[in-house]
């Protein structure tokens, strides 16, 4: 099994999507077919790409947005130039005061949004908000970590 998947796959049995059982089953398939697990599990949809999604949020601490349903202010949209929102994926979703809320297109592209606090603070190092926000990503590595040091 691809290590990169035991997050998820804790993420998925803790939230009730699948089970303990279904997950060693995938994890012996795939590794005897070279896949990831939860690559496997949505093949052979035993959970869905939104129950991967939910599980990736709640393990970095982050809210899933269905952009289905929002209506979104002109000005929030205009804050960011249309051609830099098409060349990284996003979508302002909201404006308070300085701080702007984006949505990633990609599902599970928190290496770039880890990658967009880290410059943020480089450039508001004293931001409050921004700092949380980062925080959580350590914390979601820290307890990868520590989960990871527990297995023989």
């Amino acid at each position: 099994m691809a290590a990169k998947d035991d997050y998820i796959l804790e993420q998925l049995v803790e939230l009730g999507y699948i089970t303990t059982e279904q997950v060693q089953a995938a994890q012996a398939q795939a590794d005897s077919a070279g896949v990831g697990a939860v690559d496997l599990l949505v093949e052979q949809k035993i959970v869905d790409a939104g129950a991967v999604t939910n599980a990736k949020a709640a393990h970095f601490g982050v809210e899933v947005v269905s952009l289905t349903d929002m209506r979104l202010d002109d000005e929030v949209i205009s804050a960011i130039p249309r051609h830099i929102a098409k060349r990284y994926r996003v979508v302002p979703v909201y404006r308070h005061g300085n701080n702007l809320g984006i949505a990633l297109e990609q599902q599970g592209a928190f290496a770039e949004a880890r990658a967009a606090y880290e410059k943020a603070l480089k450039l508001k190092p004293g931001n409050i908000y921004i700092q949380q926000n980062y925080d959580l990503f350590r914390e979601a590595d820290d307890k990868r970590n520590r989960k990871a040091k527990k297995k023989p």
